[in-house]
């Protein structure tokens, strides 16, 4: 007899009460974490970046070797046990070499690599892998655009606190403290604890929020025209991606100032330094806590507030959008980078989903258009004068 979802699908094919798929829905989403976890894995590994600094394709032998070569090294780095090698102590080479062509097989099964007949990769009687052409672009940490820091943060943080999603709509709140055993009061703090955190939280959302930058800043495009801009201020703008995608767009704009936690103006100013000049010089940092009200936030034409919103509740919100209505200019334009909800909540799939991260780890939610004109609205706004557009 077979076991698992073999054998439930042969059983509904036998009685034949799959005909509408329903069996293939819940079985694709109760192997999803699987899917996941084998990103996760390749990435904590260093999979991807193995294959992509050989030369040609390397069996699993060669890409666990050198994958524990790498966590050596770093280890040495840190000061770690692995440096002096007490991480191979108990270690069995062969297993785990066979482990890993497991692990390297079920990322060719989704697409991640590409696996060669041993005539091909010029293994000595093993079969050979290299990357696929997502994971070439994606997943090796020395192209840019890579999103490996958004995996390790979904791997590190998001996937334990997910793992306590019932308790969180049990009791209606963020996981940390059953996730991690801290219960901070705020989840900026937890990310932003370490130099380390910090670094590794900024590059996740760079990585990712990079992605969307210039449809945003494009859809955006039409109210900062509207107004003149000739100032924009980046409300928790992190390393300043999109403030520099809203200087390259829009050549009328003066300045764009980046506000933020103080470590993170600190990091993103070091790495702006590899801007070019001429778009260097427009781009400022402003280091403060922006729900502090003895930390005035600076003056602009307009202020755009990406992935703001969505970490607070509505009280929370309606302390912050007062604040930014008093510093912009007259006639001046706020722009929200938000998931929108559709109006019913059934869709779609992405925002929902985002809601629920959102859950496990703030206070915050996703939003519909007319929620988030509300809480405009409320804040003074002109609520005629909203208006929603999607980008993807």
């Amino acid at each position: 007899r077979q076991w698992g979802e073999d054998a439930a699908a042969t059983d509904a094919a036998a009685t034949g009460t799959d005909s509408d798929g329903d069996l293939a829905t819940v079985l694709d989403l109760l192997g999803g974490f699987r899917r996941s976890q084998v990103l996760f894995a390749a990435c904590e590994l260093g999979v991807f970046d193995v294959l992509a600094e050989s030369p040609s394709p390397l069996a699993a032998s060669a890409v666990c070797r050198a994958s524990r070569s790498r966590e050596k090294h770093a280890g040495a780095a840190a000061g770690t046990a692995a440096a002096a090698g007490e991480g191979d102590r108990d270690v069995d080479g062969v297993k785990a070499e066979r482990a890993m062509a497991e692990l390297l097989d079920a990322a060719v099964a989704l697409g991640l690599l590409v696996k060669h007949a041993p005539s091909e990769g010029g293994g000595r009687g093993e079969a050979t892998y290299s990357n696929a052409a997502a994971a070439a672009r994606l997943l090796v940490t020395t192209r840019d655009g890579h999103l490996c820091g958004y995996v390790r943060h979904s791997s590190r943080l998001l996937y334990p606190l997910w793992g306590h999603l019932a308790s969180a709509v049990r009791e209606g709140g963020h996981r940390w403290h059953a996730a991690f055993g801290r219960d901070g009061a705020s989840v900026f703090r937890e990310l932003y604890d370490t130099p380390a955190a910090l670094a590794a939280f900024a590059d996740g959302m760079a990585s990712f929020g990079v992605l969307s930058a210039a449809a945003v800043m494009r859809a955006c495009a039409p109210a900062l025209d509207a107004c003149g801009a000739r100032s924009l201020v980046d409300l928790g703008g992190g390393t300043g991606y999109m403030a520099v995608e809203a200087l390259r767009q829009h050549p009328t704009l003066e300045r764009a100032t980046v506000v933020d936690l103080p470590a993170v103006c600190e990091l993103g100013s070091a790495r702006a330094s590899a801007l070019p000049a001429p778009l260097r010089s427009r781009l400022a940092w402003r280091a403060g806590d922006f729900f502090d009200d003895d930390d005035e936030l600076p003056r602009a034409d307009a202020y755009y507030l990406g992935r703001i919103l969505h970490d607070w509740d509505d009280a929370q919100c309606a302390k912050l959008l007062p604040r930014v209505a008093a510093a912009l200019n007259p006639g001046g334009v706020i722009l929200l980078g938000e998931m929108l909800v559709d109006d019913d909540r059934c869709g779609p799939p992405a925002a929902l989903l985002q809601s629920l991260n959102m859950l496990v780890q703030t206070e915050g939610r996703e939003r519909t258009l007319p929620e988030l004109t509300s809480l405009l609205a409320a804040a003074g706004f002109d609520a005629s004068t909203v208006r929603g557009c999607r980008t993807g």
